[in-house]
């Protein structure tokens, strides 16, 4: 069996029912492979897995090198279990450290993170949980102010000073955004939601962290990795449009004057809380381990007498769901996963009703 007729047999048996199917395929069309196509897969050795990866590492960098290597470990591990080799070729040692600027947290990661954020709780655990809600830098996030709060229209209306670009935007609350600082204690006079003591926003960041690594157990990442992940969630499982992604990070898009301006923000803004309330909803699911088992589960996997595109067909009912009212989403997770009212972590995460009531 050659290199090529192994990775067309790995793709269609085992990879087809991945959710990462797409990006393991191109991994395989890499010219880098070329050398390999024709080959025994028998014959390929250690030493050419490890000459493959340093041009890769030349040409791409160390994390493109954990993902060619995750693919072709994959590969080969496939082909031991169908008795298509008898060892693997790969050896320890291959794993090149990243650089954190091109992290993306795993769905298991995020929920990790997101349930040690509840098991620590107080300012810093509310800021961070903040970070995943909004999409939104550490900086602004740090030195949101409740004064810049619209409760009634669900809004954070940032200033020109708060954004990196020097673009004032309004980010969209979710109801578990907007709970999240509703449990902040007020101070009387002060403004900051993060606080320790109100006079001033969080600052230690990096002390915080340590103690998210320990009590998550995930490592090798950065706050500003969540705002990467969140874009990557929008445009990825959520099926967002590059443009609400765009727009929920500040980045600046086309243009608008006058009129037009107007009704581009509000379209803009309404296509916004739609990507951050699905985020919402997604970081809830993942937090309960048993429930987002079932639901990816359901998700990806290619059913006995089904093609691909049955799991295609429950994303997309997934998406649409997700982007419905509490009523919808509710309903889809019952039936998915069996639960009265779905995989719920904590009590307040599917009040969308949370508006003029909630003291801010």
């Amino acid at each position: 069996m050659t290199f090529d007729e192994a990775v067309d047999g790995y793709l269609k048996r085992h990879v087809a029912k991945l959710r990462t199917a797409d990006q393991v395929e191109g991994i395989f069309k890499l010219p880098v492979f070329e050398p390999w196509r024709s080959r025994r897969l028998s014959a390929i050795a250690g030493k050419d897995v490890a000459d493959i990866l340093d041009v890769v590492e030349m040409n791409a960098g160390p994390a493109r090198v954990n993902r060619v290597l995750a693919a072709v470990r994959g590969l080969f591990n496939f082909a031991m279990s169908r008795g298509w080799i008898d060892a693997s070729p790969i050896r320890p040692g291959l794993v090149r450290k990243e650089d954190s600027r091109d992290r993306v947290l795993s769905f298991d990661e995020v929920g990790a993170i997101w349930r040690s954020l509840g098991d620590i709780g107080g300012p810093y655990a509310g800021a961070a949980r903040m970070l995943f809600l909004t999409g939104q830098r550490a900086t602004p996030v740090s030195q949101m102010r409740r004064s810049a709060i619209d409760r009634r229209a669900m809004l954070w209306r940032t200033t020109s000073a708060d954004q990196k670009n020097g673009v004032a935007m309004n980010v969209p609350l979710s109801p578990v955004a907007l709970r999240v600082i509703a449990d902040r204690p007020v101070t009387e006079g002060l403004d900051f939601v993060f606080s320790s003591d109100g006079a001033q926003g969080v600052t230690a960041w990096s002390w915080f962290k340590d103690r998210v690594d320990v009590a998550s157990g995930v490592e090798n990442w950065r706050w500003h990795d969540v705002r990467r992940t969140v874009a990557t969630i929008m445009g990825g499982l959520l099926g967002f449009d590059p443009d609400t992604v765009q727009a929920v990070l500040g980045h600046s898009g086309r243009a608008r004057i006058g009129v037009t301006a107007i009704y581009d923000r509000s379209d803009r803004e309404d296509s916004m809380r739609l990507a951050l309330n699905a985020v919402a909803r997604l970081l809830e699911l993942v937090a309960d381990l048993d429930g987002w088992a079932v639901v990816d589960d359901h998700l990806h996997s290619v059913r006995p007498g089904e093609d691909a595109n049955g799991p295609r067909e429950r994303r997309a009912a997934f998406r649409h769901a997700i982007r419905g009212s509490d009523s919808c989403w509710g309903q889809w997770l019952s039936s998915v996963t069996g639960a009265a009212n779905g995989p719920i972590q904590e009590p307040y995460l599917h009040k969308s009703t949370l508006t003029a009531s909630i003291s801010i």
